[in-house]
């Protein structure tokens, strides 16, 4: 048998008319599992209908079924009336709980969550969370309503919820005023975003620079988001609560206020984007820092910052790759630029 098995496979299988209907057969198959991925794709840049990272993927996946039929399932589920908009995740719902800086309606849980309390040890930190965003709500005097997750899936659109929608008031852009200028210190680092609009990329540029300890972020009219919005919170794990992202009227005027407070302000470019410009792009490395202020100004993933704004900076920096590109992906996602970034400019001023 073992000497036939070897016999058989010596030959050209082409030639057999069994092993090229198979093979045509597979090749059907492979190109029908190509269309529907692009369909799926389609789909997702059209409308957003194909979420990965959404709660109706997940729980589809859990229950055996597709999306589709799983999204068709929670539009018959009737939705609780609401106020203000829907603030979803538990990092987000907790901090916009802590920061206070919105109007708080009504907070939904998914019904387990409310066997948790403070009166019970917390043994773990999921708990001890749970635990603090009830005791939150009930200082704040907002009301409490225990939910299925078909409806906490309705309220945030199958976003990822955690077990916790909180229904508040829009968080609004602020303002720069005199004072904020006057303050600025040696030690002062702002964040300007020039056209980053994704919610996925502002909210991790957010965290990041919360974290990193940068003062403020400020996105000029014309160039920013629409609004603040709750999948912005969500992936900020909701630093956006308490980080004041400021906005004003024209990106130049306040770069030309910037360098007339004595700001030190950087622009981040690629060398060739930078010389097609006119200008020299640098590496990191060859920052040399001073005593004044500092102003970063990070651009559009795809277009790079402003013409008009890059003009203004006085100084351009680039991140430097250790590999020689053999294909089309040449350079890295806004967020991780930027906190690759305001971390070895920071480290150099600290030294």
């Amino acid at each position: 048998m073992l000497r036939l098995t070897r016999l058989c496979l010596s030959f050209d299988v082409s030639s057999f008319p069994c092993c090229s209907s198979s093979r045509h057969m597979s090749d059907l198959l492979k190109a029908e599992g190509r269309a529907k991925r692009a369909q799926l794709k389609k789909d997702a840049e059209s409308d957003g209908y194909y979420q990965r990272f959404d709660s109706a993927f997940h729980r589809a996946r859990r229950a055996n079924t597709d999306v589709e039929t799983f999204r068709r399932k929670i539009e018959t589920v009737a939705a609780p009336q609401t106020k203000g908009e829907i603030l979803f995740g538990i990092h987000s719902v907790h901090e916009a709980l802590r920061s206070n800086r919105r109007q708080l309606h009504r907070l939904f849980v998914k019904t387990n969550q409310l066997q948790l309390s403070d009166d019970e040890p917390s043994s773990d930190d999921r708990s001890r969370l749970v635990a603090s965003v009830l005791r939150l709500a009930k200082e704040r005097s907002v009301s409490i309503r225990p939910s299925s997750a078909s409806t906490l899936d309705k309220l945030c659109s199958n976003q990822m919820h955690n077990g916790f929608c909180l229904d508040a008031s829009p968080l609004n852009f602020t303002t720069l005023d005199q004072s904020d200028f006057a303050n600025a210190s040696a030690s002062t680092v702002w964040l300007l975003l020039d056209g980053v609009l994704d919610p996925t990329n502002f909210g991790a540029i957010v965290r990041t620079a919360y974290y990193l300890g940068v003062e403020k972020l400020i996105v000029a009219e014309g160039r920013r988001p629409h609004r603040l919005s709750p999948a912005m919170s969500k992936t900020s794990a909701g630093a956006l609560e308490f980080f004041p992202v400021c906005c004003v009227s024209s990106g130049c005027d306040f770069l030309e206020e910037c360098s007339r407070r004595r700001f030190s302000v950087i622009g981040t470019c690629d060398p060739s984007s930078a010389h097609a410009k006119g200008r020299t792009s640098e590496p990191i490395g060859t920052f040399s820092a001073d005593d004044r202020p500092l102003l970063v100004v990070f651009g559009h993933e795809g277009t790079g910052i402003n013409s008009d704004l890059l003009e203004r900076c006085e100084k351009l920096l680039h991140l430097s790759s250790n590999r020689k590109f053999e294909s089309n992906v040449a350079s890295l996602n806004v967020s991780v630029a930027v906190g690759i970034t305001l971390h070895q400019l920071l480290n150099f001023r600290k030294n």
